[in-house]
């Protein structure tokens, strides 16, 4: 599995790469873990310096859980659910954005207005 995760990392630029190279190195630490607990620290050290968004990483989590833990049909399914899970609060910090930064704008531009008038 680290293999794995290190040519994942080598295929990624970044921040991305860099959790995926922590969980390989987690792995090789030689202390008996497994994927799921590798996964888990990596994403420990990464999350409070990311973007990512708690629902972010509570669906990289539970990733994490399956890591290791059954055949390859059964990760690659897991490996769809968490993109699709991902895509979907993607979509959902996009409309986020989108609304709040319309109102940071207007904001900005009554702010803007405020002030001529208090000048005149």
């Amino acid at each position: 599995m680290p293999a794995a995760l290190r040519q994942v990392a080598a295929g990624l630029s970044g921040p991305a790469a860099r959790l995926f190279d922590q969980a390989a190195a987690a792995l090789e630490s030689g202390r008996g873990i497994t994927g799921g607990e590798g996964w888990t620290r990596a994403l420990e050290a990464y999350y409070p310096a990311s973007a990512l968004r708690p629902e972010d990483a509570a669906a990289l989590r539970l990733l994490g859980s399956s890591l290791g833990a059954s055949d390859r049909q059964e990760q690659v399914k897991h490996l769809n659910l968490c993109r699709e899970r991902l895509a979907h609060l993607e979509g959902q910090a996009q409309d986020h954005a989108g609304r709040y930064g319309r109102v940071w704008g207007y904001g900005g531009f009554l702010t803007g207005l405020l002030v001529v008038l208090v000048l005149f």
